[in-house]
């Protein structure tokens, strides 16, 4: 298997439901009971990840069913897409053992209940020593929820108790030093982010800076743009031919650290 530092993490899942007709015409479009999406991250294999995404989406964005009694609740829908987890990971770990099997975090707004909800997917061994796998509901409170191997999450887990009276320090500033720690080899690349907004999930970009020096050897502060692990210069020309204009979200966690340090290099400027 390959691995790669700029592969896609986090994926949008559009979760479409339209209802039966009760109508013998055909060109009466069947009635729309909901339309959103559903937010997915995931470590582990990158070939199972990125084909469950995919496949979740053709299931989610399909599903059709009666008012009042079809279940449309999000407990339901991921019972439905835990079945094609355990399919999608029972035949990559057949193929590529240990290492193709993913732990897959899901959830959204329920399109019954409106309020939000996440499941955890995940291998494990029983005590045959045979991988079987789980679903397990995650309580959403101000604790970060870590995914991945152990090693990571014992890492990442340290450096949030350590700076757990900062309060200028995020799970970002955490997920940064982990990637940065050259002994952690299972996680690199650049951040990847998403976020929920008027009960819809979507995929954001993130704003980094990188500290060098000029060929005069002045200390230099570089913004660096990253989506879905690319790194973009969004104030590249190349990027705005024909007058358009990314409109993307880009969340900025590290700009008062960067402030900070422009500060201390430059000073105040009038």
């Amino acid at each position: 298997m390959t691995a790669s530092n700029s592969a896609t993490k986090i994926f949008s899942i559009k979760v479409k439901i339209i209802g039966t007709s009760n109508s013998s015409n055909p060109a009466e479009s069947e009635k729309l009971l909901h339309y959103g999406n559903f937010g997915m991250c995931f470590t582990g294999s990158y070939l199972n990840g990125s084909l469950l995404a995919d496949t979740f989406g053709e299931v989610l964005e399909n599903i059709q069913g009666a008012e009042g009694i079809s279940d449309f609740s999000i407990e339901n829908l991921t019972d439905i897409a835990f079945e094609i987890y355990q399919d999608v990971s029972r035949k990559m770990i057949e193929i590529h053992r240990v290492d193709g099997g993913s732990s897959i975090l899901i959830g959204g707004f329920c399109p019954e209940e409106t309020i939000p909800r996440f499941y955890h997917f995940f291998p494990q061994q029983n005590e045959n020593r045979e991988i079987e796998f789980v679903k397990e509901e995650v309580e959403i409170n101000e604790t970060p929820f870590i995914i991945g191997d152990n090693n990571a999450k014992r890492a990442c887990q340290t450096i949030l108790d350590r700076e757990a009276s900062n309060s200028e320090y995020t799970p970002f500033h955490a997920l940064r030093e982990v990637i940065r720690d050259t002994s952690i080899i299972t996680v690199g690349g650049n951040i990847q982010a998403g976020l929920f907004d008027n009960h819809n999930f979507r995929t954001c970009g993130i704003a980094e800076y990188f500290e060098g020096v000029d060929e005069w050897g002045n200390p230099t502060i570089e913004q660096v743009y990253s989506f879905r692990g690319h790194s973009l210069g969004l104030d590249d020309s190349s990027l705005r031919k024909g007058n358009i204009n990314i409109a993307k979200t880009l969340l900025n966690p590290f700009d008062d650290e960067r402030m900070k340090l422009f500060k201390k290099n430059y000073g105040d400027l009038d």
